[in-house]
């Protein structure tokens, strides 16, 4: 019996392909609501007052972080600035405040960091990982 090499990207006959796995989302901070240059920036209120969802579980990485969204079956993975800002996501500060906290603690230029922590917790919101504390209803 004869072996012949099996091309790059090919399985023999009787192999089957596994199923193609989504790759995660990556969010990078690299753009401030209004930049010319994206158009389609997301943006929220500088007072909405992110809040982890609860049944997102989370899996620090050292280097970022893993997310798994079990109602939507998605994992992201979110490089080490958008992880300081998920970490930060508990639903006390605004979205501002954070971006305040985050600019003093790394010794940052707070008009630049509004802006950039705006648009990863607006990332954030629109795949539904975080909601905003403020819609909560209160105790009867």
């Amino acid at each position: 019996m004869s072996e012949q090499p099996i091309e790059p990207g090919t399985l023999p006959d009787d192999e089957t392909k596994a199923p193609r796995k989504e790759m995660p989302i990556e969010l990078d901070i690299v753009a401030t609501p209004g930049d010319a240059s994206e158009p389609d920036v997301l943006t929220v209120p500088v007072d909405y007052q992110a809040r982890k969802r609860p049944d997102v579980l989370e899996l620090d990485m050292g280097d970022g972080a893993i997310l798994y969204d079990g109602d939507g079956m998605l994992v992201h993975h979110l490089n080490p600035s958008a992880t300081v800002i998920w970490q930060l996501c508990d639903g006390s500060g605004s979205a501002q405040e954070l971006a305040l906290d985050i600019a003093e603690e790394y010794g940052l230029d707070p008009a630049t960091i509004v802006g950039q922590v705006i648009t990863v917790i607006a990332e954030l919101d629109a795949l539904g990982l975080v909601e905003d504390a403020r819609n909560e209803s209160p105790p009867a």
